[in-house]
């Protein structure tokens, strides 16, 4: 077979199917149907897991060009990137659009904060089932939410700010196969509608916890931050089952900024780890992965009060199936 199961998310779950659809002749109707109902509803519960982390630009930045790092720096280091990696990197294309507001209240140094995000994951594959040969199908999937939450935020002395907060995640995912061989129209017939050519809504719920530390220096300053995530959510439409997505993580930052032209822009290099829950593996690879990046911040660059600097960097993820690099714009970096 041309494609392993580690090589390709979707087909690792899909292929559960295939294996499903071999038992009929040995174990009967039922178990087999148990086994691919088991495997869409574990397909789509990663689907919705995952957009969420992968929608978090604190959590990952795909950017706008990817590239792998090994050819820049003229290495050979498999964990930075590879070409798998890099193909991954460009079958997945991920908009995100966050707004954050904050409001004073009253009497209180306290703030409140209001989170807004629309966000699209568009994905395209190549497979082949069987050889090259064959001439490979192509498997389509586009999941499009929108998010709404709410923080209050915390300051305490010595530059601390601790903040909870709770986000609502209205989310849609749709899946199409087109086969292009024998063999791939019969897998398509079968699994139509439950593994393939289906789509399904989840609402999830995403409790959060922040603590960021800001140090000032005679340059600028530091940034450190944690966040504590955490999401369960509920599904229904056309697919069958697709189940209770749920996962979390953790993002550990640290970011040192350099005010240059009279504070007007700002250089900035940083690096941070996340650590997952096993639901988020079956996208990443493994349990945690780090990313560090540099850039330039343009400061106050508009008339509008809601974008405080815009800017352009460079992004390296090391150790997860997304490893490589990638060019990103930023807004509100800070």
């Amino acid at each position: 077979m041309s494609v392993k199961l580690e090589d390709n998310n979707y087909l690792s779950l899909v292929f559960i199917g295939m294996y499903s659809f071999s038992i009929l002749t040995f174990s009967g109707q039922a178990e087999a149907a148990l086994n691919v109902k088991k495997a869409a509803r574990d397909l789509l519960e990663s689907r919705f897991a995952t957009s969420i982390i992968l929608t978090d630009s604190d959590a990952i930045e795909f950017g706008i060009k990817s590239f792998d790092p090994n050819g820049v720096f003229h290495t050979q280091n498999d964990d930075l990137g590879n070409q798998r990696a890099l193909e991954n990197r460009k079958e997945k294309s991920v908009y995100a659009l966050p707004l954050t507001y904050h409001f004073d209240i009253e009497g209180s140094q306290n703030r409140s904060v209001l989170m807004l995000k629309a966000f699209a994951i568009d994905t395209e594959e190549q497979v082949s089932l069987i050889n090259d040969s064959q001439p490979k199908d192509t498997i389509k999937e586009l999941t499009l939410g929108g998010s709404v939450g709410y923080g209050y935020e915390m300051p305490f002395t010595g530059g601390f700010t601790f903040t909870p907060s709770v986000t609502s995640h209205l989310i849609y995912y749709k899946n199409t196969y087109d086969a292009r061989s024998p063999f791939s129209e019969l897998f398509e017939q079968t699994f139509d509608g439950l593994l393939l050519n289906t789509s399904a809504w989840a609402h999830i719920i995403e409790p959060s916890l922040t603590l960021n530390y800001e140090l000032p220096t005679s340059w600028g300053k530091w940034h450190f931050g944690s966040d504590w995530n955490y999401f369960y959510g509920y599904t229904w439409g056309e697919a069958e089952d697709a189940g209770n997505p749920k996962g979390g993580y953790v993002t550990n930052q640290a970011t040192a900024y350099f005010d240059v032209l009279d504070k007007k822009s700002t250089l900035f290099v940083g690096v941070k780890r996340i650590d997952m829950s096993d639901e988020l593996v079956s996208e990443f690879g493994d349990n945690y992965y780090y990313e560090a990046s540099a850039g330039w911040l343009f400061n106050n660059p508009t008339k509008w009060d809601w974008v405080d600097n815009i800017g352009l960097g460079v992004n390296f993820n090391y150790g997860s199936n997304l490893k490589g690099g990638s060019i990103v714009l930023y807004y509100n970096k800070m």
